[in-house]
């Protein structure tokens, strides 16, 4: 029998792994467990077949019953700023380069998880994921997951893993991110005039001679070079 650790709790990720820890290792029996978390002996049953490692009911209900769908351009500003606050939330001796991500983002889509591949962290907005949901919950169990695995390794769905989860939730509710707070306005582009068009026609055309120019002295050189090695061959023939 092991104790659900509550990420309600403020206790941060070192605090909530020895509390852990002190059940797991004291061997403490039946009677001495139900008297500290206040359960009934049915309660401990279920507590037996539940998970002894993660609520992930904290973590769904960070989110409120709409969530929208993040624009591509939310989604990758999105993610920068998520992991590099997942990589803050790992043990205190882990090594210093797996709390950084120097990579650049990218947009994926489709089926694809917001994951990293050859040094490139692929972000996809959309994508659904069952008992998860789609958008910014879907970026966020992705993302923590892989912080997850740099931060602690070992098995995926953990206390770590949903306390990763819960804050990024909570970060991105918070910022008001659902609310469009990312959202930057589209520049417009200029169309260009008559003038400038033709500007630009003059310095392709331009370009064009120069390119044929410098392909009309290597021509000339190496008609050169073959008019010599032909009287050469000339000369030698005739002798």
């Amino acid at each position: 029998m092991t104790r659900i650790i509550d990420l309600d709790d403020d206790a941060d990720t070192t605090t909530v792994l020895a509390s852990a820890a002190r059940v797991l290792d004291l061997g403490i029996n039946t009677d001495d467990k139900k008297e500290a978390a206040g359960m009934t002996g049915r309660e401990v049953g279920k507590q037996r077949r539940r998970s002894p490692t993660a609520n992930y009911a904290n973590v769904n209900g960070a989110w409120p019953d709409t969530v929208p769908v993040p624009t591509p351009q939310e989604a990758l500003a999105g993610a920068r700023r998520l992991v590099r606050l997942a990589l803050k939330l790992g043990p205190p001796n882990v090594v210093p380069w797996r709390t950084k991500f120097g990579g650049k983002f990218e947009l994926t889509s489709g089926n694809r998880f917001t994951w990293t591949r050859r040094g490139v962290f692929y972000v996809n907005p959309d994508k659904p994921e069952w008992g998860v949901g789609r958008g910014w919950q879907t970026m966020c169990h992705d993302i923590a997951h892989w912080a997850h695995r740099r931060l602690y390794g070992g098995k995926p769905h953990t206390a770590q893993h949903a306390f990763i989860e819960r804050k990024l939730a909570e970060y991105v509710v918070s910022n008001g991110w659902l609310d469009g707070k990312l959202k930057r306005p589209e520049k417009p582009t200029p169309k260009p005039s008559t003038i400038d068009k033709q500007r630009d026609r003059l310095a392709a055309t331009e370009a064009s001679i120069k390119r044929w120019l410098t392909k009309e002295r290597r021509a000339k050189t190496a008609l050169r070079k073959l008019a010599i090695r032909k009287r050469y061959y000339e000369r030698t023939l005739a002798t």
